[in-house]
C-alpha cells in the first residue's frame, strides 16, 4: 500500500492511474491486463446483485483479469452477494476463483475474487 501511495502522484501525471465509474467504463475492450476493484463490490451491501454483475462484466470487458477485494460486507461477514455472483458468472462461462491474500485490513477480509473470460477474445482495435 505504501508503494502505491508514494507512486500515485507521479503515476497519475504519467497516465498510469486512470479513474472510471462503474458500471460503465470509458475504455475499449481488453485495454488492460488487470482491473482491480477494492472496497466497493461485496463490501457495500446496499449495491444490488444486478449492479455487481454489470460492474464485473464491464471490468471483464476492459481487462483480461479482474480482482475484487475484500469479499466481506461492512459488518465483516461474508458478502451475501458473493455466491450468487460467482454462480451467475460461471453460468456465463467466466472463470472464477477465490484466492487468499496476505493483506487483511478487516478481520476475515483476507481473500479476493479473481475473474477471467474462459474463451479467447480477440480485441477489435
Amino acid at each position: 500500500m505504501a508503494t502505491f501511495i508514494a507512486d500515485y502522484p507521479v503515476g497519475q501525471q504519467e497516465g498510469r492511474y486512470l479513474a472510471g465509474s462503474l458500471p460503465t467504463l470509458p475504455f475499449t475492450e481488453r485495454d488492460f491486463e488487470l482491473a482491480l476493484c477494492a472496497y466497493l463490490l461485496f463490501a457495500n451491501s446496499r449495491l444490488s446483485l444486478a449492479f455487481h454483475l454489470a460492474a464485473i462484466k464491464e471490468m471483464c470487458r476492459v481487462a483480461e483479469e479482474v480482482r475484487i477485494y475484500p469479499l466481506i460486507d461492512e459488518k465483516g461477514e461474508p458478502a451475501a452477494t458473493l455466491a450468487p455472483v460467482m454462480l451467475a458468472l460461471q453460468q456465463e462461462n467466466y472463470g472464477v476463483a477465490v484466492k487468499e491474500v496476505a493483506y487483511e485490513l478487516q478481520r476475515g477480509g483476507n481473500a479476493m475474487l479473481c475473474i477471467w473470460a474462459q474463451e479467447c477474445i480477440v480485441p477489435q482495435k
